[in-house]
């Protein structure tokens, strides 16, 4: 791991609301970061997300916002398929071996 710091995650019920705290780390080994495709340093990312325990369908199709979109179950970020440039990641982005990289914000 490039931040010598153990990935956690936590999931606390609160009423209707699960709430979801990480400290973005993931917990695999990783390239390492930055390396001349990617300038960008590893490191901690808290996040905190408040998600319903009984979701609902929203009433018409939208598309995802710019940024996180949800965690994956190691706490670590999932975000949505554009670059800040707003063209495809997958297309345009120099990825490690678990298809991630840190972003400008670790």
């Amino acid at each position: 791991r490039n931040t010598g710091k153990a990935g956690w995650v936590s999931v606390e019920e609160v009423g209707d609301t699960l709430v979801i705290r990480s400290n973005g780390i993931p917990d695999h080994p990783t390239d390492i970061f930055p390396n001349p495709d990617n300038p960008n340093n590893m490191t901690e990312a808290p996040i905190t997300l408040r998600v319903r325990r009984n979701p609902v369908y929203a009433d018409r199709p939208r598309c995802l916002p710019m940024g996180p979109i949800g965690l994956t179950t190691n706490g670590v970020r999932l975000y949505d398929p554009d670059t800040l440039q707003c063209t495809d990641a997958v297309a345009t982005e120099i990825f490690d071996m678990c298809n991630g990289h840190p972003g400008p914000r670790g």
